[in-house]
């Protein structure tokens, strides 16, 4: 075909065909290169962030271990009033462990879902309160944003 026939478009198409089925099957394979330089935690540093769990100004690897023997309901803080669709439920951490524990329907659960002996627990969702009661009958009362409420 004489090009001058052709319109400026056509002619285009036409080169481009012709290039992609001349240098696109003639690419070597090995000029693409892999870098391994960039991984997860460099892209996406959600290791780096607070845990919200954790005391201000720790670290995660600076707790002690937990203990039930040296538990106590005043050493707890609440972290979190919630609601589901089954029960209410509140989250407390122990300042010292970092432990967390959550109440739901009455009990104290520690972080492995085991019940606390001898702690039980009332909440109100509405006034963001928890009350925990030990077994000696003492009892610790938590008010959602305050340091200690009683």
């Amino acid at each position: 075909m004489n090009q001058t026939m052709l319109g400026p478009w056509m002619v285009a198409m036409l080169a481009v065909r012709a290039w992609a089925a001349g240098s696109m099957a003639a690419a070597p394979a090995s000029s693409v290169q892999v870098s391994s330089a960039a991984t997860i935690s460099s892209l996406y540093g959600v290791d780096r962030l607070r845990d919200p769990f954790g005391r201000w100004g720790s670290q995660r690897g600076e707790s002690r271990p937990f203990s039930l023997a040296a538990f106590s309901i005043h050493k707890l803080s609440l972290r979190a009033v919630m609601k589901d669709a089954s029960s209410e439920f509140a989250l407390f951490a122990e300042e010292e462990t970092g432990a967390s524990f959550l109440l739901r329907q009455g009990r104290l659960y520690d972080e492995k879902g085991k019940a606390v002996p001898g702690i039980s627990g009332s909440m109100n969702i509405k006034t963001k309160s928890a009350a925990l009661t030990a077994a000696d009958g003492d009892v610790q009362v938590f008010r959602l944003g305050s340091e200690e409420a009683g």
